[in-house]
């Protein structure tokens, strides 16, 4: 016959009470039914313009969890300042804004280091059925940079709307 400690099988409670499994989106029915709903988008927005970027799919919504931004320029010669704007295409406010600043072998022999966006949100930013997404560069401050614009990643999940 095996004894039973009774402070392991405590302790054994305790850990299973406490534990729990992390998840990059929300789990029920707001997930798509899917069987990867992560999804992820990226590219280049150049110059002052305004581009399509990725359209939820017609029968899901899509929640961005994740925006990454970086500088692009073609000179070394090249400061800037940008402001990124991500909308919907069905108008209404821009539901994320964004500066970036960046000045590269001005005045000087050394890089400094751009700026960039690592955003992890919270909450998302929901994208309806069949919507898209737009970025738009808005020149604040462009010299000497040649071709510039701003490289982009979006990720999240698609969920049911």
């Amino acid at each position: 016959m095996h004894r039973i400690n009774p402070m392991a099988m405590l302790g054994l409670g305790f850990m299973c009470a406490w534990s729990s499994v992390a998840a990059a989106y929300p789990g029920g029915s707001v997930v798509s039914a899917g069987t990867n709903p992560v999804a992820a988008y990226g590219g280049e927005v150049l110059g002052a313009t305004s581009s399509t970027v990725m359209t939820a799919s017609a029968d899901q919504d899509f929640v961005i969890t994740d925006v990454n931004l970086m500088p692009r320029f073609d000179s070394t010669g090249c400061r800037a300042m940008v402001g990124v704007t991500i909308a919907l295409d069905t108008g209404g406010s821009p539901i994320a804004q964004y500066q970036l600043s960046w000045e590269v072998n001005v005045n000087t022999t050394s890089i400094n280091t751009p700026s960039t966006v690592d955003s992890h949100l919270n909450s998302g930013l929901r994208v309806p059925a069949g919507t898209s997404v737009l970025i738009t560069l808005s020149e604040r401050y462009v010299w000497g940079c040649g071709a510039w614009g701003v490289t982009y990643t979006l990720s999240g999940y698609h969920a049911q709307p």
